[in-house]
C-alpha cells in the first residue's frame, strides 16, 4: 500500500486447522505437522505404519499408474504384508480424521 487507496488485509480464520504440507515425502519424519510414520522403507515383506497423532487414519496403497491396490483404516498403527506385490515403488496416501494428508514413497525390493 502507498497511502492512495483502499487497502484491505484479509487473514480468515482457521478454526483448529492443522497446517499439514502437501508433497510426496521420500523418509517422512514425524513432527507436529507429520504425525505418519512408514517402516523398514525399503521392504520386501511386512511394513508398519504409524500415526502419532493416535487419529483414525485411511490408507490407500497405489502403484505407479495410480491404480488403488488396497486400502484400509486403522487407528494408531498397523502392519501391512506387502509380500505378494512386485519390487518398485509405490505410493501410499494416509488421511487423518483432523484432515491432515500425506503421500509416502513405499519401495519393495526382493
Amino acid at each position: 500500500p502507498d497511502g492512495t487507496g483502499a487497502y484491505i488485509t484479509f487473514n480468515p480464520p482457521s478454526f483448529n486447522a492443522r497446517n499439514c504440507p502437501v508433497g510426496l515425502d521420500e523418509k517422512p519424519e514425524i513432527d507436529d505437522y507429520n504425525p505418519f510414520s512408514l517402516y523398514p522403507n525399503p521392504t520386501s515383506g511386512l511394513v508398519t505404519l504409524t500415526n502419532a497423532s493416535g487419529e483414525y487414519t485411511q490408507a490407500f496403497l497405489n502403484d505407479n499408474t495410480g491404480r488403488t491396490l488396497a486400502s484400509f483404516d486403522f487407528i494408531s498403527s498397523k502392519e501391512l504384508n506387502v509380500s505378494s506385490l512386485k519390487p518398485g515403488v509405490y505410493v501410499l496416501r494416509l488421511r487423518d480424521t483432523s484432515g491432515c494428508a500425506r503421500a509416502v514413497k513405499l519401495v519393495i525390493q526382493r
